[in-house]
């Protein structure tokens, strides 16, 4: 018997239609809400036939089912997604020195930033990751340059990404990277090394126009940043590289975004097709200390004025291209995903850097087995398989998790605000550029 999948959303525009979002393939039509209404009770082939009649075939594959233990599927399709080893993902933080002094860093005040990592620590990386990729047998291989600011102990990756390159040229492995920083360190020199290292990306901050983010991203010296990295962003771009703008939304700033983003059009940054700028929300990571926390949202007025940003966004010439939003799954879920520090120890993932009972081993004496498999073994969204967003957030950040209620073991729901923000982001993502 057809049955519409339960892992489905409908969002209503107007009275009349509305928009149904397929969460976990990603499908998504404007349709008549009298229409949904319908498909609603279709439970058989000659039924959802008359209603959508030369559109049947494309409906039923998208969003009807005949299976009745689409739970138990979603589950075996979870498993396997973490536990595929096709890919291995390595972040690389070659330093905890940073040449900022951002006021929302949850680093700030937590890491010791005169760690660097030693030529020694440098060669046993480069060892440890050759092992593991061909312990297993990966066909794929990304390395996120991450830090701290990565620009400062550059010299790190000329001992470990050649190497590396090197052997999955020859191995026949795929091989990309992308870095983020802070976008004060670039020229010449380092624009050739992205391009020997394939960087397939180079996310860089910027937080507002530049009276916002010169208050909030700034040097050691308390000067402003702005000019710096929009010019280097700039060359990058001019250059044919692919440059991420992050954009750190929060409580202070989240005004002033619209300003950004036409002052992004009158400098003509639309033209560039390399150019993704992606919105990001300060989150609750690491400690709760008082320069993350005081950035956080905390009032639902600024909560509702996020789903705008994405019209400025749009209507300013600036397409979305970011695979889902805000809360959406992430890498560091997966088995195959680990993170070096700059003393050569390893992790699941760079937001637990710095905290000994998430520390799973080190590239001088390998993976602690029972320390990779306590912490792996958890699956965060086991409880939430009725839920229609399971395949998007997966239980929501562990590290989110961890810091709001002191259990690694927990989920970092966040589905109300999912709710509130996917409307306009489906509208403007799907909707206005086909139109």
């Amino acid at each position: 018997m057809l049955k519409i999948t339960q892992y489905h959303k409908f969002y209503e525009i107007n009275s009349e239609n509305g928009l149904l979002f397929n969460t976990w393939k990603g499908y998504i039509i404007k349709i008549d809400t009298s229409v949904y209404k319908k498909m609603l009770d279709v439970n058989d082939e000659k039924e959802l036939k008359l209603l959508f009649g030369k559109k049947y075939s494309a409906i039923n594959n998208m969003f009807f089912t005949d299976v009745d233990n689409e739970k138990e599927i979603m589950f075996k399709q979870l498993i396997k997604n973490k536990y595929n080893q096709d890919r291995l993902i390595i972040t690389i933080m070659s330093t905890m020195d940073c040449n900022l002094r951002c006021v929302y860093c949850y680093q700030q005040g937590l890491v010791d930033r005169n760690i660097n990592m030693t030529p020694k620590t440098i060669e046993f990386t480069k060892d440890w990751i050759l092992k593991e990729i061909k312990f297993s047998s990966c066909k794929e291989i990304v390395f996120h340059l991450y830090g701290g600011e990565p620009m400062c102990n550059f010299k790190a990756f000329k001992g470990i990404l050649p190497h590396v390159f090197d052997y999955c040229r020859n191995a026949g492995i795929k091989y990309s990277s992308y870095i983020t920083t802070n976008g004060t360190i670039i020229n010449k020199e380092i624009l050739q090394y992205f391009k020997d290292w394939n960087m397939d990306n180079i996310q860089i901050s910027v937080d507002g126009t530049q009276k916002i983010h010169d208050s909030r991203r700034i040097k050691v010296d308390g000067k402003g940043t702005f000019k710096i990295i929009m010019n280097n962003i700039k060359f990058l771009l001019d250059n044919d590289m692919k440059v991420v703008i992050r954009i750190n939304v929060d409580a202070h700033n989240v005004d002033d975004i619209g300003d950004f983003f036409r002052n992004l059009k009158g400098e003509n940054f639309d033209k560039y097709k390399k150019l993704q700028v992606n919105i990001e929300l300060v989150s609750p990571i690491m400690y709760p200390s008082e320069h993350c926390t005081n950035y956080i949202f905390i009032d639902q007025n600024q909560l509702d004025s996020i789903s705008k940003l994405w019209d400025l966004q749009v209507d300013n010439g600036f397409p979305i291209k970011s695979v889902m939003p805000i809360d959406s799954a992430c890498e560091h879920e997966l088995s195959s995903s680990f993170t070096i520090d700059p003393l050569g120890t390893i992790y699941l993932c760079p937001g637990f850097v710095g905290l000994e009972k998430f520390q799973i081993g080190n590239v001088y004496e390998g993976l602690d087995i029972n320390k990779y498999k306590n912490l792996i073994k958890f699956n965060h969204w086991e409880e939430c398989l009725d839920c229609e967003y399971v395949a998007i957030c997966q239980g929501g950040c562990k590290m989110c998790a961890y810091v709001t209620t002191k259990k690694y073991e927990s989920r970092y729901c966040r589905k109300e605000f999912i709710d509130n923000i996917y409307p306009n982001y489906l509208i403007n993502k799907f909707l206005k550029e086909n139109t």
